[in-house]
């Protein structure tokens, strides 16, 4: 069961943040981690979409909607690293989590 914030009655109360799930992309090669990440996200609630690389990433044109992005440091092509400099460059003020 999934915890879920409750008021003084012990009643499920809805955050006004909480209305609309929040997009989240996870890049990462590995099909696996992709897997485990995405599962672990949508069990809070979460909408997850996974990324093979930075280059499929920024082609879908996603960047405008995601909430939060979750990518691994190093991977081949373009790094966690880049993409973080290249969105800053963009004036695309994503929160990142890097791997």
């Amino acid at each position: 069961m999934s915890w879920r914030p409750r008021n003084k009655r012990g009643r499920t109360r809805i955050l006004p943040w909480a209305k609309r799930p929040k997009l989240i992309a996870i890049i990462d090669e590995d099909e696996s981690t992709q897997k485990s990440l995405r599962e672990l996200r949508e069990s809070t609630g979460f909408v997850a979409r996974c990324f093979g690389s930075v280059e499929q990433f920024l082609e879908s044109d996603l960047h405008r909607e995601v909430g939060c992005l979750i990518a691994e440091m190093q991977m081949p092509g373009i790094s966690g690293l880049e993409l973080q400099a290249m969105l800053k460059a963009k004036q695309c003020n994503i929160p990142i989590i890097c791997l």
